[in-house]
């Protein structure tokens, strides 16, 4: 539609572009609408929109095109009804555990060796709003399921491949485990990433995801995710409209375009870090690691090597908890380097050896 005549310069260069040329043909890349507002042809129309009661978008905090795109995409990777994205994984599991369950006084089971940031926030959660979360190996079925079977419990929270320390857990037997204390099932399956596992189809009820790590995979975005049914997609908008953490556009079409190349990169990390620990494994005898002292210098410390590297790996697929593609786990922030060291983790590392002797 064209601009009256008579409107002057002023108004017109605000106007203009406002509609693209009408043509058939859809775009085989996703394009970018990095619009804040939309625009409506009456009040009343946008007010449905507002109301929920036609669907649309009106503002960039209550949905996207571009941010839609990249739900709708992660919702078919996982088979779950629905996606929400957010600025970052800890926005997507800080609005989604407050939702299900902290807010609501419901209690929770947590993996102990959980990233260490997620850890410190439901530690920060138990100290400031009295939130009943208790921690427990879920690597071990039986603590698991005593835990669960101490109260009624509103979630049971666990991580595919622990942060950092890849310890797996077993997906579908939790998931059982859970459901039968009528607790719901979330899996923050960010090391796994949807090529390696989709933990819905194993039984989770929620799958939850760092996007900055393998799905965008460049390094170039912050990103996190949260997928599951209609209802907890309902109760995620509620979220991202009212705490204002929803993914922008520029950011969610970053990740689609990195979410091109998730199969290829995955799978090739995989080989690369497979063929890294087989080298290591070799040794036979050592395998070094660098780590700085209280004065700073770098000494060498040496820690014997079993030759089964793989070991854990190999008796996770045998209990069926991995896919039998998976040999050793590729580490690392998602990106296209590898990291020299892991030194970001060293304060969890330092409280995890102390709270329990962990053997990998």
């Amino acid at each position: 539609m064209g601009i009256e005549k008579g409107i002057r310069i002023g108004t017109r260069v605000v106007r203009s572009a406002r509609a693209l040329p009408s043509g058939d043909g859809i775009p085989v890349a996703p394009p970018l609408v990095q619009s804040v507002a939309f625009d409506y042809r009456s009040a009343a129309a946008q007010d449905e929109v507002f109301g929920n009661d036609r669907a649309g978008y009106v503002y960039g905090r209550y949905g996207t095109p571009t941010t839609a795109a990249l739900e709708i995409a992660l919702a078919e990777l996982e088979g779950t009804a629905a996606a929400t994205c957010f600025v970052s994984g800890m926005a997507a599991i800080a609005a989604f555990v407050d939702a299900c369950a902290v807010a609501g006084g419901g209690r929770i089971v947590a993996q102990e060796d959980i990233y260490g940031q997620v850890r410190a926030l439901f530690e920060r959660w138990i100290r400031e709003r009295g939130a009943k979360i208790i921690f427990v190996d879920a690597t071990d079925q039986r603590k698991v399921e005593a835990a669960l079977r101490e109260a009624p419990t509103t979630l049971l929270y666990i991580e595919a491949m622990a942060n950092p320390l890849l310890r797996i857990t077993d997906v579908a037997a939790l998931a059982k485990l859970a459901h039968t204390s009528g607790a719901t099932l979330a899996v923050d399956a960010t090391f796994a990433s949807p090529v390696l596992l989709r933990p819905a189809t194993l039984g989770a009820d929620v799958v939850i995801h760092s996007l900055t790590k393998y799905v965008n995979g460049h390094g170039d975005v912050m990103a996190g995710s949260v997928a599951g049914s209609a209802e907890v997609a309902k109760a995620m908008r509620d979220r991202t409209i009212l705490d204002g953490a929803y993914l922008p556009p520029h950011e969610a079409w970053l990740c689609i375009r990195g979410m091109r190349t998730l199969e290829l990169r995955v799978r090739r990390q995989c080989e690369s870090a497979q063929r890294v620990a087989r080298h290591l494994a070799s040794h036979g005898r050592h395998v070094r690691s660098q780590r700085r002292d209280e004065g700073g210098r770098l000494p060498i410390r040496r820690r014997a090597a079993a030759r089964g590297v793989c070991d854990h790996a190999r008796r996770s697929l045998q209990r069926g908890a991995l896919p039998r593609d998976l040999l050793a786990p590729a580490r690392g922030a998602g990106g296209t380097g590898a990291p020299r060291d892991q030194r970001g983790h060293a304060a969890f590392l330092g409280r995890h050896r102390r709270s329990r002797r962990h053997r990998c």
